[in-house]
């Protein structure tokens, strides 16, 4: 099969054009001369005349000595490459057709025998074949199709393919494919570099009735008592009126929840939200399943794995008190339901007091206070100068024996800090510094109760902690007379999740209407610029308190109560009283939630269905500083049981962060455990999180064709959309098409035999109109 492309006239001897121009000049005269007293007939001498003046203009066009040229395909010079998309989105089958795709794909390129058009292209083509996925593979032939791919790289494949042969003669590219993409680009720039495409597209346009899961977003707390909202998108078609029953199954194969909906319309999106509630902290897997309608084009897209991660403890808070109180009786039992967080008291059972000469005994230099308590040595006993404090549920008999810490190493230990009712006296300048620094570089958080003897009262205006806290301590308004308080959000409070216990505004408002009044309040009435107050207080006469103020601070939050008795509200009834243990587990929580560990584990899954999974592992030292020297290691769970062993990397963007990259095979949960040494191989902590890959989600997106953008491929790289019936009368034309390498074919034209009969019957013709005009 050779063929050629439209040839052109040269003249290989323009040197000659002069002389050809006289002697057709003389020729001109010498004609005119003769005819001038012609006896032939006016319409016969201007034949004889036009004939012969056209025979001399064609002896002097040879001697020009003009040459046809033409191009033609070098035969086995030029490539041609055929890919076929293998992936699981081809097993739909169409509407009014026994075959899915695949099958349909398959058989038009490789049947039991090769197909005719491919063997047209091979006679002047090297025929290369590709099959795509998730990634490019070159293959011999195609009967290795098994479509079980989860996404469709196809994009990256047609420029992995401009890449390989860049330096090559590529021709084009015959695409198999039904057009949707998992890796769409935003724009259509990346079309521009390519070859002549040429899609096939696979697929009808009217697809049989099916439901399929879109997209799934999930709203985490850390909060035990507050759901997780799970956001389902449904895509329906041709199921209109039709029940659909969508369920959230955990990792037992239990049932947690189910939404039933019924689809209007032919194409439909719905959403669908799911509130559960995990029975732990840590990872939790479920999945979002869609029960099956009958005849739907493809069960694939009715599944979506997720995965849930509420972190873990413990969290310790650092619980410190200028004396005991209800508040921190209530706490503790509050807590005692959540094994995730542990309060730790430092509370001062009585103040300093001033050494005299005069002892309880003599010779005694110990506090009585301590008198029988003590192992009879004076050195462990307290002094008189010394506040006489009591430590709870410390990790050992060691921790906070020298009462609040005093090194970033022993606080750092803590992820909070809570401070009741004591005056900023009882903290040194550099303990003051060290809770500021605890807040803003270590980012733990800070919250202050309203006891009588804090913010203003206690004296922490113009002190580090005074400013961190969301509040103004400086500004207080002189306390009127005992007048009963009662409390209520602000619209803000409304929207966060910490805050409210009830699961819509109106039962909130009547759980907040039934709150008992209180009676004690720091009245600060201004909050610092970028703080929010979550709820407020009635002072009685109309002027409204902040109650509760929040504020980022640095790396860190920080929290203020303001109202003194808040234990007040557990003496009501039950409910009550569990709803204040409950808002102080979740108010807790939202303390501590964001609080960094010596070692933190993240997972990047943005960078689409087809690129690696991102590691990221921050790691601290005792301070909570960047680790650079550490050695860092990651063990990954996938879907089917095996463990992983990767090695991280420290980048240079970012001290004490350290990377690896890891591309998920399949679709399913994963869990990642990422392992930290210090110099020396000692062991210096571990971090866990779960995630989930939904290639499925994406590959089924549509599963009608995406036509308009395959036309756009072919519209902006210079091929065409090629119906399968066609593809033999293509191979035919293909030779008709500029390509990468041609030939070049040339022919004289001036010593021709076509030429030379036409000069030949010009001159005879004139010879036998004269003839015949009696004009010899």
């Amino acid at each position: 099969m050779t063929s050629f492309l439209a040839a052109e006239l040269i003249f290989s001897n323009l040197s000659q054009a002069l002389p050809a121009l006289i002697l057709l000049l003389i020729s001109a005269v010498l004609l005119w001369y003769n005819y001038r007293n012609s006896y032939l007939p006016p319409r016969r001498k201007g034949m004889a005349m036009t004939l012969k003046g056209l025979g001399f203009a064609l002896l002097a066009f040879c001697f020009l000595e003009p040459v046809w040229t033409s191009k033609t395909i070098k035969p086995g010079s030029n490539i041609f490459v055929q890919i076929a998309d293998n992936s699981m989105g081809m097993q739909v089958t169409d509407r009014g057709v026994s075959q899915t795709r695949a099958e349909y794909l398959k058989e038009l390129v490789h049947g039991k025998e090769q197909p005719k058009w491919q063997k047209i292209i091979e006679e002047d083509f090297q025929l290369r074949n590709y099959q795509i996925d998730s990634r490019l593979q070159r293959v011999s032939d195609f009967s290795g199709l098994t479509f079980t791919g989860e996404s469709s790289a196809i994009a990256n494949g047609l420029r992995l393919i401009q890449e390989r042969f860049n330096a090559k003669p590529l021709a084009g590219i015959l695409l198999f494919t039904d057009g949707n993409l998992t890796d769409l680009p935003s724009d259509s720039a990346w079309m521009e570099e390519l070859p002549p495409v040429f899609p096939i597209i696979i697929g009808g346009e009217t697809p049989p009735p099916d439901a399929g899961i879109s997209a799934v977003t999930i709203s985490e707390t850390v909060f035990e008592d507050a759901p997780i909202t799970i956001g389902t998108e449904i895509h329906t078609t041709d199921l209109n009126g039709e029940e659909i029953t969508v369920q959230i199954i955990d990792s037992e194969d239990h049932v947690v929840d189910e939404n039933i909906f019924t689809p209007d319309g032919k194409h439909a999106l719905h959403r669908v939200e799911f509130r559960i509630k995990p029975a732990s902290m840590g990872i939790e897997k479920y999945r979002v399943h869609i029960q099956p309608s009958a005849g739907e084009a493809t069960l694939i897209n009715n599944q979506h794995a997720i995965t849930i991660d509420r972190g873990g403890g413990p969290y310790r808070i650092l619980y410190v008190c200028g004396r005991p109180n209800w508040e921190y009786k209530f706490l503790r039992r509050s807590l005692a339901e959540d094994d995730q967080v542990d309060l730790v008291g430092l509370i001062r059972m009585a103040k300093r007091e001033p050494k005299f000469d005069f002892r309880g005994r003599s010779g005694e230099t110990s506090n009585p206070l301590f008198r029988g308590f003590a192992d009879g040595s004076d050195e462990d006993s307290e002094q008189y100068d010394q506040a006489v404090l009591i430590r709870m549920n410390t990790r050992d008999e060691k921790e906070l024996i020298g009462g609040f810490p005093k090194t970033a190493e022993d606080l750092f230990e803590f992820q909070g800090i809570i401070i009741d009712d004591l005056e900023a006296e009882f903290f040194s300048p550099d303990q003051m510094a060290l809770i500021e620094r605890f807040v803003s570089f270590r980012g733990g958080g800070l919250l202050m109760l309203g006891g009588q003897e804090s913010y203003h009262q206690g004296g922490y205006e113009k002190t580090p902690i005074g400013k961190l806290l969301p509040v103004y301590v400086d500004r207080l308004t002189e306390r009127p007379d005992y007048r009963p308080m009662y409390m209520s959000f602000t619209r803000e409070g409304y929207l966060q999740p910490w805050i409210r216990l009830r699961e819509t505004e109106d039962l909130e408002q009547d759980r907040i209407n039934a709150m008992p009044a209180f009676s004690v309040l720091n009245r600060l009435p201004a909050i610092k610029p970028g703080a929010s107050v979550i709820a407020e207080v009635n002072d009685g006469d109309g002027k409204m308190y902040p109650a509760i103020a929040v504020q980022r601070y640095g790396n860190g939050q920080a929290a203020a109560i303001t109202i003194g008795d808040i234990w007040r509200w557990g003496f009501e009834n039950e409910e009550q009283h569990e709803d204040m243990a409950r808002s102080w587990r979740q108010t807790l929580r939202w303390l501590i939630k964001d609080t960094p560990r010596r070692v933190s584990l993240s997972v990047d899954t943005e960078q689409g269905s087809n690129q690696p999974c991102i590691l990221h592992i921050r790691v601290r030292n005792k301070d909570y500083e960047p680790m650079d020297d550490a050695r860092v290691s990651c063990a990954i769970e996938t879907p089917d049981g095996t463990t992983v062993e990767l090695s991280a990397v420290p980048v240079d963007e970012e001290r004490g962060l350290y990377v690896c990259h890891y591309l998920p095979p399949t679709s399913g949960h994963y869990t990642a455990i990422a392992t930290v040494k210090a110099q020396g191989g000692l062991a210096w902590g571990t971090d866990r999180t779960g995630w989930s890959i939904n290639r499925s989600t994406t590959e089924f997106e549509s599963i009608v064709p995406n036509r308009s953008l395959m036309e756009e491929l072919a519209r902006v790289t210079g091929g065409e959309v090629i119906d399968a019936s066609q593809l033999e009368s293509f191979a035919q034309k293909l030779d008709q098409r500029e390509m990468p390498v041609m030939e070049t074919w040339s022919r004289p034209a001036w010593h021709t035999p076509l030429l030379f009969l036409i000069a030949l019957s010009c001159f005879v013709g004139e010879w036998g109109i004269r003839r015949k005009g009696g004009a010899m």
